[in-house]
């Protein structure tokens, strides 16, 4: 809030004008600021920043000024400036400046005797800005001058933000309303439009009739106090209700296919994950396998290294075996007194090679069984891969039954899309065989109203004023 005072305080300077000081009370940050989160409201404009100016007398120059800082300014999405008596001239300043403000979504306007100058300069904002989306005009003139508020009905058909546009009692005739109904033919972001209490008459309500033809997103038109004929307020309100019936359908339809899309999106998401999490239980199974693989090369070549070490120790105790012989060869040469010795050396000789033949047969075991252990747990880790193998295999079936899955679920969505579609098409034949009765059922009412003029029964029979019936 003491960035927009600052602001309009700096206008005001560089443009020699002096600061309305009711303006100034109303800016005071510590008890007088109309800056506030409009809490107390209600619900659905908790969230707007609001520049509350209402009843404060506002000259033109201030108008001026307050244009040019709203120009800039970023920070208020709702202005209120009811009975302000701004008038034509400062209309045109104040709107001027709200031209290329992007931030304000409601401006208020009731009751500032704005006429054909003020609806020049909302045609013109209407045409330049496009982040507007409720405005308020009650109590003002706008519709004196038909051909200036031609340029309002312009800049409303120019517009693809207003939703709410509240015209009550502002003189509007005949002429007005039926600019008003062009304009809402070529205009697809109106909501609601309040014209009670001004002049639209029969030409004006058959125009907008014919207008709302051609409209599909106004579903609610207020024209009471307007001096329509009821069968024309009837058609009205058919023509909205069928609106209604459009935007329900489409708010439905939208709501479905935004159902749809998450329920997709998050489908997509644990599938992702699943494959994921198979992915990383693949890996962590690779990794376990590869350390188990290497421990066990590790062992083989142990185990490897062990049978090198006894195979030496063998060929160590042979060569011994070969050393003692040729000893005892050269002793039984040498000396044949020496049987005794040498029978009880070769005796010695014998034992030692009988122990030796024990310990070469307990090392020849021993290496079968270690051949049979490898070869065991061997085959229990081929048959541990051909396990992982499978599980693998497995998995991969359940990736491709969950894509079948998906698959199906589009042509789920499909068909629920052909189906809305063939439901919107079903309505609009029933509303074009309504249509023919609607006509018929009008005519015979109007021979009806005639036959009675005619024998001056009119006035007691309903039809109230002068001039014959109105068809």
């Amino acid at each position: 809030m003491d960035s927009f005072k600052m602001v309009y305080l700096q206008v005001c300077r560089e443009n020699g004008i002096a600061p309305q000081q009711s303006v100034l009370d109303q800016l005071d940050p510590e008890g007088k600021s109309s800056l506030h989160r409009s809490g107390s409201r209600s619900r659905s404009r908790s969230s707007l920043t609001t520049l509350d100016l209402s009843t404060t007398s506002l000259t033109a120059q201030t108008c001026s000024v307050l244009g040019r800082a709203l120009s800039t300014n970023h920070i208020f999405q709702e202005l209120r400036l009811s009975d302000c008596m701004i008038g034509d001239e400062g209309s045109k300043h104040l709107l001027h400046g709200l031209c290329s403000n992007t931030s304000i979504r409601v401006l208020d306007l009731k009751g500032n005797n704005m006429r054909g100058a003020g609806a020049e300069a909302l045609g013109k904002l209407f045409r330049q800005n496009h982040s507007i989306k409720r405005v308020c005009l009650e109590w003002n003139a706008v519709g004196v001058d038909g051909s200036r508020f031609a340029n309002l009905a312009e800049g409303v058909s120019a517009n693809g933000s207003l939703e709410v546009l509240d015209l009550r009692n502002n003189q509007i005739g005949h002429d007005g309303a039926s600019q008003l109904a062009t304009a809402i033919t070529r205009n697809s972001s109106l909501q609601n439009i309040d014209l009670r209490w001004n002049n639209v008459g029969i030409v004006g309500g058959r125009s907008l009739l014919a207008g709302l033809q051609h409209n599909q997103t106004i579903t609610q038109l207020d024209l009471a106090g307007n001096d329509i004929p009821q069968d024309i307020i009837k058609a009205i309100g058919l023509l909205l209700e069928r609106n209604k019936e459009r935007a329900s359908l489409s708010a439905t339809h939208q709501t479905r296919q935004d159902i749809m899309t998450r329920e997709i999106k998050q489908l997509k998401n644990e599938k992702h994950q699943q494959a994921r999490d198979l992915l990383r239980r693949i890996d962590q199974q690779n990794d376990h396998n590869g350390r188990n693989k290497r421990e066990t090369s590790k062992k083989i070549r142990l185990l490897e290294e062990a049978l090198a070490e006894r195979k030496s120790a063998f060929n160590a105790v042979a060569a011994k075996l070969s050393k003692t012989e040729a000893e005892l060869s050269l002793v039984n040469q040498r000396s044949h007194d020496l049987d005794t010795v040498l029978e009880d050396t070769r005796q010695e000789m014998t034992s030692i090679m009988t122990s030796h033949q024990r310990e070469m047969q307990a090392l020849r075991e021993e290496k079968v069984a270690c051949e049979t252990k490898l070869i065991t747990e061997l085959s229990s880790v081929k048959e541990r891969y051909r396990e992982y193998e499978a599980k693998n295999e497995e998995m991969e079936r359940k990736c491709q039954h969950q894509q079948e899955q998906i698959y199906e679920l589009k042509e789920e969505l499909m068909a629920a899309q052909a189906e809305v579609k063939m439901q919107a098409t079903r309505t609009e034949g029933r509303q074009d065989i309504g249509k023919p009765v609607y006509r018929d059922h009008s005519r015979e009412a109007r021979k009806v109203v005639f036959k009675h003029w005619r024998s001056n029964d009119f006035f007691s029979w309903g039809g109230g004023g002068t001039g014959g019936p109105c068809f």
